[in-house]
């Protein structure tokens, strides 16, 4: 007598053409560190997003930083906060002789920040960014990224207005993987 074994296989959803792959998420963040006759102050954020498509992502990062001013009154400053992104590569930079590439980037953002100092009032503010930058590719996954932005618009101001735009731009640096 012969015994037939049947096997059962169980398919289980696949990813693989849907719109939501882990594969499109990344991790990463960026270091600060501003120097100036004002203050000093030193920055850490981690940061998660993904990526729609190729030239397309969207993240949020939470903020720290420590900030002590240069005045008489030692004051200084922790500030938590985060920001949720958008980052656009808009132009590649081809590099013949190396299988690196580069990509100038374009940057919108909406930063929330809480200030607590040690002397003066505590206070929030909320602001949108807009800035350009360079992308250093390492692999199809993993860049580097100097990134100029500017406060376009701010909480401060009036129940929201325009921000008098300064011509010096905040610049920071991050990675993502």
């Amino acid at each position: 007598s012969t015994i037939k074994q049947q096997k059962t296989v169980i398919k289980t959803p696949s990813n693989q053409n849907s719109f939501w792959k882990t594969s499109k998420i990344f991790y990463g963040g960026g270091l600060g560190v501003t120097l100036n006759r004002n203050y000093t102050s030193i920055l850490i954020a981690p940061e998660v997003g993904y990526r729609l498509f190729k030239p397309w992502s969207f993240a949020i990062s939470l903020r720290y930083a420590y900030s002590k001013y240069k005045d008489s009154s030692s004051e200084h400053c922790n500030n938590l906060g985060f920001t949720v992104n958008t980052k656009l590569d808009i132009l590649p930079l081809s590099r013949k002789s190396s299988n690196l590439s580069s990509t100038i980037i374009g940057y919108g953002a909406y930063r929330y920040d809480y200030y607590n100092f040690n002397i003066a009032s505590d206070y929030a503010s909320n602001g949108a960014y807009v800035g350009i930058g360079l992308r250093q590719h390492f692999s199809q996954r993993s860049s580097v990224y100097l990134l100029a932005s500017w406060r376009i618009w701010d909480s401060s101001i009036a129940n929201w207005g325009w921000q008098n735009i300064n011509i010096i731009p905040e610049i920071s640096a991050g990675i993502e993987f």
